[in-house]
């Protein structure tokens, strides 16, 4: 009988034990550390808070963006990530997410009543080499420092750098823009989207 105590005092220990490690680790996930890290920058653009955690509200989003960026993890060299959030002013809204770690974008679409559509596409595909040129030289006065000020139509594009080394954040930066037409793709090729399915029969939370 107390051989079986201790049997089964041991596989506690062992189940409690993985359950530490597999918490640790993700908590300790990189791309989920990033995202936290783009969340907490908004201090004092409250509005820009609010839009960014509807955007991750979703948990399988998240799970795909947090996935997409460990992905590009490097712990020898200093890593820069963007992300784009785009509201469209039209309904005040944000609608979509891109994030830039490398030269391939991972986006989400805020569509109907509160559901995502999500895929990675060529950073070409989706945007034009001018703002590929800006964004990797961070040429404000080309980009534009946001504004504000209320804006009745179109989109704005608000802009989140982060820079790491060795898996740790070294500087947050912020600006933004309005629609540009030197910052359209020159060809939009479908083709090119790899779309991320979501789980089938998904209940999708109350976003809107």
């Amino acid at each position: 009988m107390k051989r079986k105590q201790i049997i089964l005092s041991l596989l506690t220990l062992f189940a409690i034990n993985m359950y530490s490690q597999e918490r640790i680790g993700t908590e300790n996930c990189f791309g989920e550390r990033v995202i936290q890290d783009y969340l907490s920058c908004f201090g004092d653009w409250p509005e820009m808070h609010r839009d960014s955690h509807l955007m991750f509200a979703d948990s399988d989003t998240r799970q795909m963006a947090a996935s997409f960026l460990n992905t590009y993890a490097d712990s020898t060299t200093t890593d820069t990530i963007f992300f784009i959030l785009v509201r469209n002013l039209w309904f005040t809204r944000s609608n979509m997410i891109n994030i830039i770690p490398g030269d391939t974008l991972f986006h989400a679409e805020l569509k109907g009543r509160g559901t995502f559509e999500a895929f990675r596409t060529p950073f070409l595909n989706m945007y034009g080499k001018t703002y590929w040129e800006d964004l990797c030289t961070w040429d404000k006065a080309h980009i534009s420092e946001p504004s504000k000020d209320i804006i009745l139509d179109g989109c704005y594009y608000y802009i989140t750098r982060l820079i790491y080394h060795k898996g740790q954040l070294q500087s947050a930066d912020f600006c933004g823009n309005g629609n540009k037409l030197e910052y359209e793709p020159e060809w939009f090729a479908p083709d090119k989207l790899d779309t991320l399915p979501y789980p089938k029969d998904k209940q999708w939370p109350n976003l809107l």
